[in-house]
Order: structure tokens, then sequence, then C-alpha cells
């Protein structure tokens, strides 16, 4: 699911462990009115400071010695710990107010998944004053998230025009056909030596240009501009296979891909739609590649268009979960809350 990192499964692959969690406090806020779990609490606190030591730019410095995207790391993980606590909170009371319910054979296979993972990790809850109970509502949290996101998707009431659909795509999507002439090694992915690299370009230059003039096709491309480019990167011409398909690989890339430089992403979205080849070089490759129509017929549009309604729908659905919970009331004991200091974290 698209954005939804589970909660559980964070705190459950987390080794780290909280030092003297003898429970003092049962609760440590409410939200729209009803009281947070201490164990829920902990739960959410452990999984926002897990992301804060992702994020962190010294792994081998401690993470509360640090800033985490310009802000104190104590301050940061309190503040995301709350969100998450919000989120807990606004799982728990939709599902009851949409009046949901799990199957018998959902609820089988929830407990089974359950007990899974309490043998193999429970030991380090229990360890820090958290209980199965916390730990079974958390688990159930994560899997009424999954049903509060199955009844919003599967909504066909969910009005999209043409031109809405047409205006998306052509804002977060651009299909491109590239072909990769590789600086690395095919033998053991070292980045080649300088003058073969400066070969490689130019090799990609020419190919660009002779497309561009049109004084080759994809099949002669092959054999003048990209097979020359493999045997030098090591690979044997018997492992060469000569169809354009092959190369001139035809794709979707999206706005915020990160399979390619940011820079590069703006490029193919800045540039005309069959317009000419251009090269544009990457860490590992120097890309040849033209910018082409996402879609050419009525047809083809039909056949995208129950993707980006979906995406559509996924994108709206995650802002007004966002938007709802962040707006849930918090009430805060702030003695709970300095009782469970993620100071007390051992990592």
């Amino acid at each position: 699911m698209k954005k939804w990192i589970s909660l559980l499964l964070v705190a459950v692959l987390s080794v780290s462990m909280f030092a003297s969690c003898k429970e003092k406090y049962t609760e440590v806020m409410t939200i729209n009115g009803e009281e947070l779990p201490a164990g829920i609490y902990l739960i959410c606190q452990l999984s926002a400071y897990s992301e804060a030591v992702s994020l962190a730019e010294d792994p081998d410095k401690d993470v509360l010695e640090q800033q985490i995207e310009g802000v104190d790391a104590t301050d940061w993980i309190y503040e995301h710990t709350l969100e998450k606590a919000q989120q807990y909170m606004y799982v728990e009371q939709t599902f009851a107010e949409l009046e949901l319910e799990f199957t018998t054979d959902e609820l089988a296979q929830y407990e089974a998944e359950m007990e899974t993972s309490w043998v193999a990790y429970g030991y380090i809850y229990e360890q820090n004053g958290i209980g199965y109970e916390s730990f079974e509502a958390f688990a159930y949290n994560t899997y009424k998230q999954t049903k509060i996101y199955s009844e919003y998707m599967a909504d066909e009431e969910w009005a999209l025009s043409d031109e809405e659909a047409m205006a998306y795509l052509a804002e977060h999507y651009v299909k491109v056909e590239m072909v990769y002439l590789y600086k690395i090694s095919a033998l053991d992915y070292t980045k080649l030596p300088e003058d073969s690299i400066a070969m490689v370009h130019s090799g990609a230059d020419s190919l660009a240009l002779s497309l561009n003039n049109g004084s080759v096709d994809k099949v002669t491309s092959i054999e003048r501009f990209i097979k020359p480019s493999y045997l030098l990167i090591g690979y044997d011409e018997e492992s060469i296979i000569d169809t354009p398909e092959t190369y001139y690989r035809v794709s979707y890339v999206s706005v915020d891909d990160t399979t390619y430089s940011t820079e590069f992403v703006e490029e193919m979205f800045a540039a005309e739609v069959n317009g000419v080849y251009y090269v544009t070089e990457q860490e590992n490759f120097f890309a040849v590649w033209t910018k082409i129509a996402n879609y050419e017929t009525a047809e083809e549009f039909e056949v995208l268009k129950p993707s980006i309604r979906y995406e559509m729908m996924d994108e709206a659905f995650y802002e007004e979960f966002e938007a709802n919970s962040a707006a849930l009331e918090m009430v805060i004991d702030e003695a709970a809350v300095a009782h469970y200091s993620p100071k007390n974290i051992v990592w």
C-alpha cells in the first residue's frame, strides 16, 4: 500500500529496547476524548525513533545529539510520536464510525500472524513493560488501517473526468524511450577508466546525432553504436541480442522518480514530445533518450484511466487521512511524557 508504513512492522523489526520501563503511567494522553494507553505511546515513540535514526546524517553519533530535518532529534521524535498517536486514534475511531468488521477468516489470519510475531519478538516488548495486550491492539490497528483504505478505494462514486485524468497524467508522468550506454564494467561493476568512459560518451553522442539526422534506424544503430559500447564494458558478442526492444526501453517516469537525478527528471518533463534524441549523463551510464506522448489514441488513454483514478484516489485518501488525524484534539499528561522520554531508548 502506497505511502502507508506500518508502525507495527517498524516496531517488530527494531532491536531497540527501553531501559527502565516499568510502567508508572497507564495512559499518556487523551486524543479526541479517548485515553491513549502507555504501551501504544511507547510503540509510536519507538517507530519515530527508528525513523530518526534512518534520517540522521552521522550513523556513528548518538541520534539524540543530532538534528533531524533541521530540528533537534528529541523534539523531532516527540512531534512524530504525537503524530503517530493521533493516527492510531483516528483509525480506531474511524473504523468504529464506519461500522467495519473483520471476517472470520481475517481474524484467524491476523491471530496467527500476531502469535508468530510475538514468539519471535515478544521478549523485546516484555523487557520494556509492554504486554501482549498492547502489542495486539497495535497490530489490530494496522489491520484496521488496511480495512479503511480498502473501503475508501472501493468507492465507485468517486468521480473523475477525462480532463482531470489527462491533467494528472501530464503533471505526474512523462513517457520516454531510452538507451543506456554504461560507464561501469559488466564483469565487476567497477567504473571504467576515464578514456573508456570518454569512448562511451562519444558513442552516445554519435548515436543521438545519427538517430536525429536519420542516417541510422534502430536496427542498424545496434551494430554501429550500441554493440561496441557493450563490448567495451565486457560483454561477448554471443550475449548481445540484435533486437531494438532489448535496448530501446519505453517507460513512464514519475515526477518524483529517484532512479534518475532530479535535474534529469526535470529535463524529461521539459522536453518536446516526439522531438529529438538527447544525451544525458548519469552516475553509471549515458542515457540516449527522447520524450514520446503519454498515449497516442483514445483507446490507449482508456486503458490508462483506471490506474490514474486509483492513484488519484490513493493520494486523496492519504491527504484526508493525514489532515483528519492531525486535527484530533490532544490533552497531554506532561509528567507521563517526561517519564517515557526517548532518552531512555537503547539503540
